[in-house]
């Protein structure tokens, strides 16, 4: 396992297996043979990157013709998993159990699929903060035309895919018609982790993030936020800041407002699940946060009476 190649890559996502003679990234999908993995390192073409392997001259030709290789197999689609589904068995080998896992839930609380973080099993004798980790998401799933039934798997969400908080949404906003008050704002934030520190920190907020992280940014169904007042807190590194500039277009498409925080000061990496919990985070906020879209200049009943969470 080590740092992607195709990707600015801060946690080990990249998978070398010798015996199939591949490499697969799990957080971006990059995937190649050897002479593909030569080729994009080296910047090569195909027969320059054969050289580089070693293969030796030869005008040898082929006296039969050359097989077309198989076609790929289909992309998994997933869906739903039924009532009785019950849970996935997460054990990965050599990751092991894992040390964390969140459920996606929809918008009635039925579970959709999870996400689970392991231990770096190089890593696993380190204190907690000194771990490495390997992030992968569990769905309900099928390759078709292969005769398989649907079942758990290892593997992405089809696109678009669901956002993680849908249930929270749906609360706030039961919760928000019944109260006659107006409607919640939503904290759009990298990470399941962060999502769940930053409902914590920020009550007044429905926390809510997507799965695959920065790489997967415009993979997301962000239609449950359409109209929405909808804040962005990045992870404090470049890719987490261009990932949410990049979202921020997508909302404002279908027509939602918001401030995009500017995470400077923080350490590397940081986001709200590292908030010291002695320290007020509003002030931080304000100061640190500016526009991406305004609001309407005539908004509804609803939104004119919302006091911002970060003041203007």
């Amino acid at each position: 396992v080590g740092l992607c190649v195709a990707h600015d890559d801060h946690n080990p996502s990249m998978w070398v297996s010798p015996q199939k003679g591949i490499v697969h990234c799990f957080s971006c999908d990059f995937s190649q043979d050897v002479i593909g993995f030569v080729q994009h390192v080296q910047g090569v073409d195909f027969q320059e990157a054969c050289r580089i392997l070693g293969a030796p001259e030869t005008k040898w030709e082929p006296r039969s013709p050359i097989q077309q290789e198989a076609p790929p197999r289909p992309d998994r689609v997933t869906s739903k998993p039924p009532p009785d589904a019950g849970l996935p068995n997460m054990k990965m080998h050599p990751l092991g159990e894992p040390s964390r896992t969140w459920c996606y839930l929809d918008a009635d609380g039925a579970p959709l699929g999870y996400v689970a973080r392991y231990v770096d099993p190089e890593t696993a004798h380190l204190p907690p903060e000194q771990q490495g980790k390997e992030i992968r998401t569990w769905t309900w799933g099928a390759r078709p035309g292969e005769g398989d039934a649907p079942a758990w798997g290892c593997g992405q969400f089809t696109k678009p895919r669901p956002l993680y908080g849908l249930d929270r949404l749906a609360a706030r906003q039961l919760a928000d018609l019944q109260a006659k008050r107006p409607a919640a704002p939503i904290l759009l934030v990298e990470g399941e982790k962060a999502a769940d520190a930053a409902q914590a920190l920020l009550p007044q907020y429905v926390a809510m993030t997507w799965p695959g992280g920065a790489m997967a940014c415009r993979k997301n169904n962000l239609e449950p936020l359409r109209g929405r007042r909808v804040d962005l807190w990045p992870d404090a590194d470049d890719p987490g800041y261009k990932a949410m500039e990049s979202i921020s277009n997508l909302l404002t498409d279908i027509g939602c407002h918001g401030k995009l925080v500017n995470p400077r000061g923080l350490p590397e990496g940081a986001d709200a699940a590292d908030w010291p919990a002695t320290e007020d985070l509003i002030p931080w906020l304000r100061e640190r946060s500016t526009w991406y879209a305004p609001p309407n200049p005539a908004p509804q009943d609803s939104a004119a009476s919302l006091p911002p969470p970060i003041s203007s």
